[in-house]
């Protein structure tokens, strides 16, 4: 015992955000006040603050849930790595079977990281790795928003992200994957990617990434062909999981 006073406001919103994490789908502000005891004014405040702050993000209808920016907390800190654990080896293995790289990327408070990537030991090396990558020109980042609900596009471009016209997200959607050919780093490259989709929500894209060269259309149907299957699979042992903790 320190006797460090604790902030009675601070733990609020911590078992705030453990109640929303631990309900089995969004939340509702009054589900949430009719739980806690607190008139739904006080309880939007503070889920309203979580929200700004990029720890809840909210659905067409209101309700509450965990953003991305809790998944990639946890796997800076090697905690709670279930997609991680789920994706490696089959990144892996589809980076060898491809010879090209194979990246897991998210969107997390405005920006799209890459969080898991995989690299054809032996084959093909990539002597610069970017982290941060477009949301406007990616193929992970038109296949990650050709999911997101209309709010949570508004929300980016509200944050100043400058996005593409609706008619190529309804595209990307419509085929399931996204296809760019650009320059990334200084290299000619073609990208295809894929959304990650575990229970209608988009938790990131699977992409693979290969100079142009490599890449015509037979190679380029097979890549998107072994990443909606990967990405399916990998959907199905994340409920999988859910179940099980569950």
């Amino acid at each position: 015992m320190t006797g460090t006073k604790v902030l009675t406001t601070a733990r609020k919103m911590l078992e705030i955000v453990d109640a929303v994490g631990f309900s089995t789908g969004p939340v509702s502000v009054a589900e949430l006040a009719d739980r806690f005891g607190w008139s739904r004014g006080a309880m939007h405040q503070y889920l309203h603050t979580a929200k700004e702050a990029g720890w809840f993000v909210q659905d067409d209808a209101g309700r509450y849930h965990l953003s991305h920016h809790v998944s990639v907390l946890a796997r800076m800190r090697s905690a709670q790595a279930d997609i991680a654990e789920i994706l490696q080896p089959r990144m892996r293995q589809l980076a060898a079977d491809l010879g090209e790289a194979v990246s897991f990327a998210v969107l997390d408070q405005g920006g799209l990281f890459i969080v898991e990537r995989a690299e054809p030991v032996g084959i093909y090396q990539r002597q610069k790795f970017q982290t941060s990558i477009s949301i406007t020109t990616s193929a992970s980042g038109k296949a990650i928003v050709a999911h997101l609900s209309e709010r949570e596009r508004d929300r980016l471009r509200a944050g100043g992200v400058e996005l593409a016209p609706a008619e190529v997200y309804a595209e990307v959607a419509d085929r399931g994957f996204a296809l760019v050919r650009s320059d990334w780093l200084g290299s000619d490259i073609t990208a295809v990617a894929v959304p990650l989709m575990v229970r209608g929500h988009c938790m990131g894209a699977l992409s693979v990434i290969a100079p142009a060269v490599r890449v015509d259309e037979t190679v380029a149907a097979e890549m998107t062909r072994r990443l909606l299957e990967m990405a399916r699979n990998a959907s199905g042992e994340l409920i999988a999981e859910e179940r099980t903790h569950g």
